[in-house]
């Protein structure tokens, strides 16, 4: 009884390299005992990479070769005609990978690949001459292309096959041939324009927006990435209007299309100054000078290089005074700043503009 158990388990082949399962009562499989060949008493070598070092396959035991694979890279003998076979090449079908037989351009079938046949093309010309035939395949494929799977298999194949550095050369060098093309661009853009905007592609986007905008995870998503695109878009039009605020040119034109008048307080102050000190000071704050990309408001125009600054105490509330003093002092200009409530005290404003005018 005990033998009888022993010799129904299932063992591996005792050879060591195959792996495979041994019929039970049985220690090799057939051919894989090393020790002797049957019959001859020779014994078999262990499977191993075929010799012709270019397939890298396992050969049968005792051989060194896969079949037709002892004629890589040298001439063999046909028997029986005395002519030479070329060397065993891959197959030319662009397919397959695999080697042919010496002498043999294709494996068996694999000459009409990426071809099409003639019969076969003449039948298909034939049914798309037909308008219902035309009408169902139209509708096949709008409902494969509406699919939401589908989509997302095409975009998963599309990244796969733009992220590898092949195609990413390709598609840089006919980007840049493609745009030094006269007419190109409006052509892409034309074309890009109708596509969106037909029905087809709309209810597809529709669709695709429903389904993504019912997930929280894509919503918090596009939130954070909302979020760093406006602060990204601040930090950059930020940087872009300080160096054109910088250009005088620029400041004089953007305060003539805003039409920037004196207002109330500005001509107030300047009753005063002219009071005091008349043909002094003069009301410059129409973007006549522009100062360090900034527009004073009063400067002086008998030679001595001051300015007065009028801050409103609402538009000027997060400004310090000491910025704008530090502003033009580089020029070689004295800064005053008077702010909105400092004229409601008289004494105290006149006492500031002879202290700042006689220093």
């Amino acid at each position: 009884m005990w033998n009888t158990i022993l010799k129904r388990r299932k063992k591996l082949c005792e050879c060591g390299e195959c792996g495979l399962v041994v019929t039970p009562g049985r220690r090799f499989r057939s051919g894989h005992n090393p020790s002797s060949r049957l019959g001859t008493g020779k014994p078999i070598s262990p499977p191993q990479i075929c010799a012709c070092g270019q397939c890298g396959l396992m050969t049968k035991p005792g051989n060194k070769y896969v079949n037709h694979h002892y004629t890589v890279g040298k001439a063999s003998h046909r028997k029986g005609t005395g002519k030479s076979l070329p060397p065993a090449k891959l197959c030319e079908c662009g397919y397959c990978g695999l080697l042919a037989k010496p002498g043999n351009r294709y494996i068996l079938g694999h000459s009409r690949k990426g071809k099409t046949d003639k019969r076969q093309s003449e039948r298909m010309k034939s049914k798309w001459k037909d308008p219902i035939f035309k009408k169902n395949m139209k509708e096949s494929h709008a409902e494969t292309l509406a699919s939401f799977e589908y989509r997302e298999k095409q975009s998963l194949l599309q990244k796969e096959a733009q992220n590898r550095p092949e195609v990413k050369e390709k598609k840089s060098i006919s980007e840049k041939i493609a745009h030094n093309l006269p007419g190109v661009k409006e052509k892409m853009i034309k074309r890009n324009i109708i596509i969106f905007n037909r029905p087809e592609m709309k209810k597809m986007s529709s669709i695709k927006f429903k389904t993504l905008w019912q997930d929280k995870d894509y919503i918090e998503k596009q939130k954070k990435a909302s979020k760093t695109k406006y602060k990204n878009s601040i930090t950059k039009m930020s940087k872009n209007t300080q160096q054109l605020w910088q250009d005088p040119e620029f400041v004089k034109k953007q305060m003539k299309a805003r039409n920037v008048s004196q207002n109330k307080k500005e001509k107030y102050l300047e009753g005063i100054l002219n009071k005091l000190y008349p043909k002094e000071y003069k009301f410059v704050g129409d973007g006549e000078v522009i100062i360090g990309g900034k527009c004073p408001d009063f400067i002086n125009i008998n030679g001595q290089k001051k300015i007065i600054e009028l801050f409103g105490d609402y538009w000027h509330r997060n400004d310090n005074s000491q910025d704008r003093i530090n502003l033009f002092k580089p020029y070689g200009y004295e800064t005053l700043v008077i702010w909105e409530k400092e004229l409601k005290d008289m004494d105290m404003l006149k006492f500031r503009i002879h202290k700042f005018h006689r220093s």
